[in-house]
């Protein structure tokens, strides 16, 4: 019996078949590492929103707290500003009354003219040595320029211990000097030579050219308008308060 000769296969078409089998496991080995490259983009996002969003919770739970204390905090201050306010009122008129009294004492046997001094003087040491004793701490609150009624007014409405610092009389408020009748304290705001020329211009502004006797004359007219005056601070004066002989000059007129 004759025997069919078997079939060999053709090498090439084996390589070409082995080929486009890797190629095939290679399309799908890449497509699996895209996917898992879009799928951890996508998680990293997420877990970023989240944090996101927990972490603006968190802020806007922290945020009600802290507005509730400190309107609370406010509120508490008030109060106490308020409370310290009435102990001021009620002390200040208390010593008012004693130096009323004390005035009235001595106005027997003293000029009434000397009387007043006398009383501005016992209620200032009395003020003086209170404020030594005491651990609180002091503030004087200052409010310079003072040359008109309107703004005396302004400064009483307040209801504040503050010290208005009137000017002398110029051109323009001839009768400030007047506003200090009736005032238990006060200063003297007096103009002083200035780097400014425009400022120095003011009425008897004083000069660092002024003698000794130039400086004791403006002052005793100072007193004159100003009769129970114990302060006096200055009104620009940034040249005049650098000059060393004519800050003495002017210390030894006030003196």
């Amino acid at each position: 019996m004759a025997t069919q000769p078997k079939k060999t296969k053709n090498p090439s078409s084996q390589n070409s078949s082995r080929k486009r089998g890797r190629r095939k496991t290679t399309n799908m080995s890449g497509f699996k590492k895209n996917i898992l490259v879009v799928l951890g983009v996508f998680l990293m996002i997420l877990m970023v929103a989240f944090g996101y969003f927990l972490g603006q919770h968190a802020k806007a739970n922290e945020q009600t707290p802290i507005a509730q204390t400190y309107k609370t905090d406010k509120t508490d201050q008030m109060d106490s500003r308020k409370k310290l306010l009435e102990e001021l009122s009620k002390k200040e008129a208390e010593r008012s009354k004693k130096a009323a009294e004390e005035a009235k004492a001595s106005s027997k046997t003293i000029p009434q003219e000397k009387a007043k001094e006398e009383a501005v003087r016992i209620r200032t040491e009395r003020k003086v040595r209170l404020a030594e004793r005491t651990e609180r701490p002091k503030l004087a609150i200052i409010i310079d320029d003072v040359s008109k009624r309107s703004q005396l007014n302004q400064i009483k409405v307040t209801g504040l211990p503050m010290t208005p610092s009137i000017f002398p009389p110029s051109k323009l408020s001839r009768a400030s000097h007047t506003l200090a009748a009736g005032l238990e304290h006060y200063m003297i705001h007096l103009p002083m030579e200035s780097g400014s020329a425009q400022f120095n211009r003011q009425s008897k502004t004083l000069m660092t050219t002024f003698t000794q006797v130039e400086i004791e004359a403006r002052v005793k007219e100072l007193r004159r308008l100003f009769p129970h005056a114990r302060y006096v601070n200055n009104h620009t004066g940034s040249v005049f308060t650098d000059d060393h002989d004519a800050m003495q000059r002017l210390y030894s007129a006030l003196r």
